[in-house]
Parts: structure tokens; C-alpha cells; sequence
């Protein structure tokens, strides 16, 4: 393991006596350990913000008590720049067969997330609009001279459009990574029938 991580994982004074370190998979903007000292599990999260894509380590701190008040995720811990400390849960992973067999009860868990939250959530207004994004994007290509430049205009056009055409919006509590892993778990598990799969999920979010 890097040691660089090793010392910043040392430095955080949260500890009982001596730890162990594991890495833990997955994360896509973030390294994610499980830490263990004489009394119990924690999970550690290291990331610093990307600007460019609109990743801001004080929103997901703000989001994560807030989900925590709810009984949604772990308690946060201890917090400092680049550094978010969770208490750990034991679990398992579903697999696609558990997904299956638990997807009614899934379903009110993300509804909970959406509605829920955002009550919970104080402070400076956070909101993450999709066609916003665009926007930002298409001015990150143009400030670094992007070799897609030239379709940048069409595609912005194509945005506005979808824009105007899918309003009005309904506000809820969303991450574009969460609906990305919503979706693809549910192309994964349901293949060919995700259409009908989709309006059942409808049927219970609405």
C-alpha cells in the first residue's frame, strides 16, 4: 500500500491503540479503506475535490450526515480535507438474485433517499442539474482546446431542447453516479425486460 496513504490513515486521531488497514474495492472518485483498531470498524475515504467535475468533497459530507440522520448510511465519524471516516456496517453485496428478491423492499429505501435527505440538508443550497453539467463541460473542452470542439454547439443545442422538452422537474435527493449505478444494476439484472422492470420502480418511487 502506498505510503503516503499509510501515514495520512495513521495521522487521524480517531484511533484506539494500533489499526489494521485494509483497501476495499470500487470507488470511483475516491480510495476507500476498511480500518480496524481495538474496539471496532471503520470505513476511510480519500478523495480530494475535481472541479472539473463538479465534485465537492463538502457537499458529500453535508450529504452523508444528512443520509446518516435518516438511517440511511453510517454515522460520520471524523471529517477533515480529503478525509471522511464512517462507522463500518457489516453486510454483503447483493447479487442479482438477491436484487430480484428484494426489489420491492429496495424501492422505498431509494424512495426514502430521495424525499428524505433533502429535509435533513441545511446550509448553502446544493442541487446537481444534469444540463448544468453539460454546460460546465462544454466550457472545460473549449477552455482546453478540445479536439471536440467543433460539435460542441450541436450538442448544446440537443441539450437545451431535451431541456425544455422533459420540463418541469420534480427536485429530489440524486447523484448522476447513483442513478449511473441504479441503472446499470438494473440493465444487469433484468437484461431484455428492464422496460417493465422500470415502470414497476415508478409505480413505487412515484
Amino acid at each position: 500500500m502506498d505510503k503516503q496513504i499509510l501515514n495520512i490513515i495513521n495521522a487521524i486521531p480517531i484511533w484506539a491503540g494500533n489499526i489494521e488497514i485494509k483497501k476495499l474495492e470500487g470507488g470511483i472518485t475516491n480510495d476507500n479503506f476498511l480500518v480496524k483498531d481495538n474496539k471496532k470498524k471503520y470505513v476511510v475515504r480519500l478523495g480530494s475535490d475535481i472541479p472539473e467535475h463538479l465534485v465537492s468533497r463538502s457537499n458529500e459530507l453535508i450529504a452523508s450526515k444528512a443520509a446518516a440522520k435518516c438511517e440511511i448510511s453510517p454515522d460520520v465519524v471524523h471529517h477533515d480535507e480529503g478525509i471522511l471516516v464512517l462507522d463500518f456496517i457489516e453486510s454483503k453485496t447483493l447479487t442479482n438474485i438477491d436484487i430480484k428478491k428484494n426489489i420491492i423492499n429496495i424501492i422505498p429505501i431509494i424512495k426514502k433517499i430521495h424525499k428524505e435527505i433533502p429535509k435533513n440538508i441545511y446550509g448553502q443550497s446544493l442541487i446537481f442539474w444534469v444540463f448544468h453539467v453539460i454546460h460546465n463541460y462544454a466550457k472545460f473542452l473549449n477552455d482546453n482546446n478540445s479536439t471536440h470542439v467543433k460539435i460542441l454547439d450541436t450538442l448544446l443545442k440537443k441539450s437545451q431542447q431535451i431541456e425544455e422538452i422533459a420540463s418541469p422537474f420534480e427536485i429530489v435527493f440524486v447523484t448522476m453516479i447513483y442513478y449511473l449505478q441504479i441503472f446499470s444494476m438494473m440493465v444487469r439484472v433484468y437484461g431484455s425486460s428492464i422496460g417493465n422492470m422500470l415502470d414497476i420502480i415508478l409505480h413505487y418511487l412515484i
